[in-house]
C-alpha cells in the first residue's frame, strides 16, 4: 500500500494492525449455504456488514485528515494520562 508510506508511524501501525487482522477487516469465511433459511439470511447480512465494514476503513483511510486525527486522539490520551499520574501521585503524597 502507498498510502501507509505517506502516514506517520502512529497511522501507519494502526491501520497496519486493522488491514492484518481478519475479523476487523471481514476476511473471516462465513458459510454461503445452510439447511435453515434464517441462517442463510443471517450470514448474508453478516457478510454484507463485513464488506460495509470493509468500505468504511478504507475510506477513512484515504482521508487526508485522518493522520492528524489519530495523532490528535494520541495527544489527548497523553495528556489525560499525565494528569491522571499527577493526580494519583499528589493523592499518594499526603498518605501518612
Amino acid at each position: 500500500m502507498l498510502r501507509t508510506t505517506e502516514l506517520s508511524s502512529l497511522s501507519h501501525n494502526v491501520f497496519e494492525s486493522i488491514f492484518a487482522d481478519n475479523l476487523i477487516i471481514g476476511k473471516i469465511k462465513i458459510p454461503s449455504e445452510s439447511n435453515n433459511e434464517n441462517v442463510d439470511q443471517e450470514n448474508h447480512r453478516i457478510c454484507q456488514l463485513q464488506r460495509e465494514r470493509q468500505d468504511l476503513i478504507e475510506a477513512i483511510f484515504y482521508q487526508d485528515s485522518i493522520d492528524k486525527l489519530l495523532q490528535k486522539w494520541k495527544d489527548i490520551i497523553k495528556k489525560i494520562t499525565f494528569e491522571a499520574i499527577s493526580k494519583k501521585k499528589k493523592s499518594l503524597e499526603f498518605l501518612p
